[in-house]
């Protein structure tokens, strides 16, 4: 199994309803939105249960609101993993959680955590008996224990306020670097033989009916340069459905300028509109990426 879940800070890409963006350059330089949310319900759910996870998120750590605020990672049965919070005696503090039971805090000095400021943080979890939980800020691990790690196929992303802000959101099965961000691509044109409706979205009724979109890479490149690479890309359909097992599936492609159509996945709708995301990892430079299409078909 591989997976690549992105979202650039936006709560509506979530697998939960309910969370709030806030907008502004200071809470995410990339994409200038990010996010909070305070359901206890999974705020994303993997194709299937991971043997280890990784989680990158940039972490804004904006004025305590509320009686000792805390932000969670729970990629397991809701009991373990990784929790940030604020306590008006010692500070803000990085922790390990086995069982709902607090193991390892580690200070914000030593953790390198401070008010007002962006904090590139990577979670790792390895799911055993003897599993790991680890934590990595601004490229420097700060907190490393061992013990009982059973993941889920659930990942709980809970702040209890909007102390914690959060962005460029990678969730993945295999190493992430944490100078990776995520953006919102801006399109350029959109190729389709799907029915265009008037509130923007898309119909297809046949099978292999497509929509293409193209990237507007010279904008990109103006705004982040030319030694930018691009690691995954996601098709997102916000929201996505079917109206019966006759037409239910969705495939993502690209299709390179010399007209090769190369397929990257699938996923199957349900009759409920809900956010439907089609992501793989990739290594393109930006001149590359505009000078393919990018989007999904209709399958059975």
């Amino acid at each position: 199994m591989s997976f690549r879940y992105m979202n650039p800070g936006l709560a509506e890409l979530l697998d939960v309803s309910g969370g709030t963006n806030v907008i502004g350059k200071q809470y995410n330089p990339y994409g200038e939105t990010a996010f909070w949310q305070s359901s206890s319900s999974p705020a994303v759910i993997l194709p299937e249960v991971p043997t280890e996870i990784y989680i990158h998120v940039t972490l804004y750590l904006d004025k305590p609101q509320g009686d000792y605020p805390k932000c969670q990672f729970l990629p397991t049965d809701n009991t373990t993993g990784v929790s940030f919070q604020y306590s008006s005696y010692s500070g803000w503090s990085c922790n390990a959680i086995f069982n709902n039971t607090q193991d390892g805090s580690v200070s914000e000095t030593d953790a390198h955590l401070e008010e007002g400021k962006l904090h590139e943080v990577i979670v790792y979890l390895k799911g055993d008996s003897n599993g790991i939980i680890a934590v990595s800020i601004n490229g420097s691990e700060v907190l490393r224990r061992t013990g009982y790690v059973p993941l889920s196929q659930n990942v709980k992303i809970k702040c209890s306020s909007a102390t914690f802000l959060l962005s460029n959101l990678i969730i993945s099965d295999t190493p992430i670097d944490a100078k990776e961000h995520v953006i919102a691509l801006p399109v350029k044109a959109t190729e389709t033989d799907m029915t265009a409706n008037a509130d923007g979205s898309y119909t297809a009724d046949k099978a292999g009916q497509y929509l293409l979109q193209t990237i507007d890479a010279d904008a990109l490149l103006t705004k982040y340069g030319s030694e930018t690479k691009i690691t995954g890309l996601e098709f997102c359909g916000n929201p996505a459905s079917c109206t019966g097992s006759e037409l239910e599936k969705i495939v993502g492609i690209q299709k390179a300028k010399d007209g090769t159509v190369t397929e990257w996945g699938s996923t199957t709708l349900s009759m409920t509109p809900a956010v439907v995301r089609l992501a793989n990892t990739t290594a393109l430079t930006l001149e590359e990426l505009g000078n393919c299409q990018i989007g999904v078909k209709a399958g059975v």
